[in-house]
């Protein structure tokens, strides 16, 4: 398989980019070209560092970068040199299969409208991805709030595997703001992804899981769905619909067979969360400030909410439908 990696994207730089192209490499034979696009001197001297060198490795300049304050749609249509735009014209030239990228998930939407001029006027669209049984995942390019979308989505899932057993709602976003800082496009932005996309793809797949009477579906809520958040107005709006969405599902829809629960995370310390720290005057300051939240004094680890989401998977969770599960150091417990 021939695979594009944009080394330009993600919060931690090209190091950790190649860290993970170098295990690539190593655990996968059946890679047989890896294009690693971004800025060439830059990618020459963290491939030295890492003392990675394959046959397989193909270094593709690209010229422009996508920073931050770029909107996805807006940045691949002035910035044509950039690293996702040449990623996705590699796929489009035949010369790769697929395209990986750590950074914004949106711009990957947005590159890829470049060749399925599918998403048009879409500013800030969701990704999600089915990842079958089976040693290889399969991503599905969509836009969780349009139903047609995820009524595509559905269709192709169940003619390759014919059933889908868990459904992960993961796909969102924020925004920051008082109900005096905040607009109603501000809202129907949010809801559209948050909560109309999480209804649109339980829509098209809770069919066929209560024909089979086996199914389980889990939400990412968030702390901000249980109490309020201060500065947070659209966004726990529509986390404490998640909420109320899964509890529903669970009272109407149990004697058939079908799970709901969802998962209400404190502050998560992720990549993304790091490289905004690092943005501060006093970084330790404001880790210390993020982390206060929490009674236990820190934020959790990305992989502490993975095990929780892997537990309701579980049969060992068979018992356990309408939760609302808290991950949030202490968060709820008071001040």
């Amino acid at each position: 398989m021939r695979i594009a990696v944009d080394v330009m994207g993600g919060d931690h730089g090209s190091g950790v980019v190649i860290d993970g192209v170098k295990q690539a490499l190593a655990a996968y034979p059946q890679i047989t070209e890896l294009h690693l696009v971004g800025q060439q001197k830059e990618i020459e001297a963290a491939l030295q560092s890492a003392g990675c060198s394959d046959a397989r490795l193909r270094v593709v300049h690209a010229s422009e970068v996508i920073t931050m304050e770029d909107k996805p749609l807006d940045v691949v249509r002035r910035k044509k040199d950039c690293s996702m735009v040449r990623a996705m014209e590699l796929v489009r030239d035949g010369k790769a299969e697929a395209v990986i990228s750590p950074g914004n998930t949106g711009a990957l939407v947005a590159s890829a409208t470049l060749r399925l001029r599918r998403l048009e006027g879409v500013e800030r669209p969701a990704i999600a991805c089915v990842m079958p049984a089976g040693a290889a995942g399969e991503f599905l390019l969509l836009d969780i709030s349009r139903e047609e979308d995820c009524e595509r989505a559905s269709q192709h899932v169940l003619a390759a595997h014919a059933r889908l057993d868990i459904l992960v709602n993961n796909a969102g976003i924020g925004h920051v703001g008082t109900m005096l800082h905040t607009t109603g496009a501000d809202l129907d932005r949010l809801y559209a992804v948050n909560v109309r996309g999480s209804f649109n793809l339980t829509k098209v797949f809770l069919p066929g899981m209560i024909e089979r009477k086996a199914g389980n579906i889990i939400n990412l809520a968030s702390i901000g769905g249980v109490v309020a958040v201060r500065d947070r107005l659209a966004y726990c709006t529509t986390k404490f619909a998640i909420v109320g969405f899964t509890k529903c599902l669970a009272l109407d829809h149990s004697l058939e067979g079908i799970r709901a629960n969802c998962i209400c995370p404190g502050r998560v310390e992720t990549p993304f969360v790091v490289a905004r720290l690092k943005e501060y005057p006093d970084p330790e300051k404001a880790y210390r400030e993020m982390a206060s939240t929490q009674a236990i004094g820190r934020m959790a680890r990305p992989e502490e909410i993975a095990a929780a989401a892997l537990y309701l998977a579980s049969d060992e969770s068979a018992f356990v439908t309408g939760s609302a599960l808290l991950i949030d150091g202490g968060w709820s417990a008071g001040k």
